[in-house]
């Protein structure tokens, strides 16, 4: 015989109670629905994704200024077949880079550990994105194995915007098959 669900009884700090009533009297769903949802949703972001909900939210607001400002997803077998040794493309690839980073000080970006966190979703195909700090000088490394030198190319040019577009000096780009590695310090 199947075992009786019934509701169970969570403490929640008063807080967040409010906040949950007031939003439900603000969209007008009963307060047992939002919690159910809120819970339901929260649930898939941790399983799937294994991430906190704040980062899920960033990312996705994010992508959806990218949108708004005109940026599109480009599959990596394309972006490998783009000749990129063209100055005025990479140019380009450096401007929306700049674009990025404004975005990105508009949503309170100061820290440069705070890069990572917002070129994830601008990188998807990266297995790694690391910072590393050696004194006064930062690298960047970037792993992204499904892209050639051509794919690489375009992705290091559009970091070396947002990294100078958030006022830091880029001091050396290295290019190389699946990888990128960008240097950079504060602009004294």
């Amino acid at each position: 015989m199947p075992k009786k669900r019934g509701a169970k009884l969570i403490p929640v700090s008063e807080d967040i109670i409010d906040e949950i009533i007031a939003l439900a009297d603000r969209i007008g769903k009963p307060v047992r629905k939002i919690v159910e949802e809120l819970l339901i949703e929260g649930t898939k972001v941790y399983t799937r994704g294994g991430i906190h909900i704040s980062q899920a939210i960033n990312e996705y607001l994010l992508l959806l200024e990218m949108k708004r400002l005109g940026f599109t997803l480009i599959p990596v077998s394309i972006l490998n077949k783009v000749d990129n040794n063209n100055e005025e493309l990479r140019s380009e690839w450096l401007k929306a880079g700049k674009l990025i980073a404004s975005m990105m000080r508009a949503q309170g970006v100061k820290s440069v550990d705070s890069i990572v966190t917002y070129l994830k979703p601008v990188i998807m195909d990266a297995g790694e994105v690391l910072l590393t700090n050696n004194g006064p000088e930062y690298t960047l490394t970037i792993v992204a194995l499904a892209r050639n030198k051509n794919g690489i190319t375009a992705l290091i040019s559009l970091i070396t915007g947002v990294i100078s577009g958030l006022g830091y000096s880029v001091i050396e780009a290295k290019i190389d098959e699946g990888i990128g590695i960008v240097k950079f310090t504060e602009k004294v």
